[in-house]
């Protein structure tokens, strides 16, 4: 006789719970599903740079290339016309004052400097005959005064020996009358001769002018000579480097014309190249910092050129440190300038494509970090990496720094 089979308990148990954590499993999954966030903007997380707002002192710092340059240089330009013979030097090498640098010939300037030499020394002569043929003259008018003189003095004592003589009738009135005559004329004849001399001596120190001038014209002609003939050895003017000397042995020069140009190794200065919008509160007597690639050294902000070329404001540095190992002219450097200082400021990380002074949207992440929302935030002033915020943060608020351009539509997005 068949009978019915009764199943196991414990089938029925497992079955039972196979369904009920199926169930729990669906329940779940429904739950999951619905508390997914479709709707707002998925972000990488991992493509974000993220920053963190903070409260303390701000440097406001400005960033900008440049080179290094030789505060003194010396151009050298030929000038006289010559043909190089020798070169002394060569680009790099180093130079004293007083060195020789190039040799230049023109046999022209020899030939010159000896007619010179040749003018210089007969105007020297004809000056000296000059002189001894007035001082002849001058002493023929000094003995022609000297002999009126003495024909007054004759005819006066004789006027007044014939005057007492005239009482007592031992002279007739007739000799009288012509020995006055002779003193009247004496006197005339004196008095002319002295004015006479005069006039001479004056003459003669125009005349004796004239003469020297032409003898300072040919040592002047002469010195002028010698300068040229000495030109063409050229010499450098400082201590330096020979930054360059293109020329050629054979090659001619003209006056003016560039032979290469020689600077100190030892001060330099740093040029950079400010952005105009950043360079307007760039003044003398700030404070830099110049980074040769090889060391940093101290600098000083001290001229800032007025105009704006090619977007870009001209900024000298003078370097007060120690130069670092390798500082040469033309050498790449990158200098910061600081401007000003804030202190007891909130700033952040400086984000992508933001402007100073100006009222930014920026996205800023919740305490999980898990959502960021779009806020309204007004900047101020920015340094090289940092920037300060005046309104529509707190302190540790964290920020999204990169380019959120793409995404500005969303007022609220989602990390993943």
């Amino acid at each position: 006789m068949d009978r019915i089979r009764e199943k196991s308990s414990s089938k029925v148990n497992k079955k039972s719970f196979m369904i009920g954590a199926g169930i729990a499993v669906l329940i779940v999954a429904v739950f999951s599903v619905a508390s997914i966030d479709f709707s707002s903007k998925r972000i990488n997380r991992s493509t974000l740079m993220i920053g963190e707002v903070q409260r303390g002192k701000l440097d406001i710092k400005v960033s900008a290339n440049g080179v290094l340059l030789p505060r003194e240089v010396e151009w050298l330009s030929s000038q006289v016309e010559g043909r190089v013979r020798k070169l002394h030097v060569k680009p790099g090498d180093s130079v004293k004052r007083g060195q020789v640098l190039v040799e230049l010939d023109n046999p022209t300037l020899h030939v010159e400097e000896q007619e010179a030499v040749s003018v210089l020394e007969g105007s020297i002569a004809e000056l000296e005959a000059f002189k001894a043929d007035l001082e002849n003259r001058l002493m023929e008018y000094e003995a022609i005064t000297l002999r009126a003189k003495f024909s007054l003095d004759k005819s006066t004592l004789q006027h007044k020996a014939e005057e007492t003589l005239l009482e007592d009738g031992i002279v007739s009135e007739l000799d009288y009358q012509r020995t006055k005559l002779d003193v009247k004329q004496f006197t005339e004849v004196l008095k002319l001769e002295t004015q006479r001399l005069a006039r001479f001596k004056d003459n003669m120190a125009i005349e004796l002018a004239a003469q020297e001038a032409k003898v300072t014209q040919a040592r002047k002609s002469l010195e002028r000579a010698r300068n040229a003939v000495k030109a063409l050895t050229v010499t450098s003017g400082i201590d330096g480097i020979v930054q360059s000397l293109e020329l050629e042995i054979g090659q001619r020069l003209q006056p003016g014309g560039e032979i290469g140009r020689i600077a100190q190794q030892d001060l330099l200065y740093a040029e950079l190249k400010v952005q105009a919008r950043q360079a307007s509160k760039i003044v003398q007597g700030q404070k830099a910092i110049i980074d040769t690639r090889n060391g940093k050294v101290d600098g000083v902000v001290r001229r800032v050129e007025p105009a704006v070329n090619e977007g870009t404001v001209l900024v000298d540095v003078d370097l007060t440190g120690e130069l670092p190992t390798g500082s040469r002219p033309e050498l790449q450097v990158e200098g910061i300038i600081f401007q000003e200082q804030f202190q007891n400021t909130l700033f952040v990380a400086k984000p992508n494509l933001v402007k100073t002074n100006s009222v930014v949207s920026l996205y800023r992440l919740d305490e999980d970090g898990d959502y960021a929302e779009r806020v309204s935030v007004k900047l101020g002033e920015a340094s090289v990496d940092k920037v300060q915020i005046l309104e529509g943060l707190r302190v540790q608020d964290r920020i999204i720094l990169s380019d959120s351009s793409a995404w500005q539509d969303h007022d609220i997005i989602l990390l993943n």
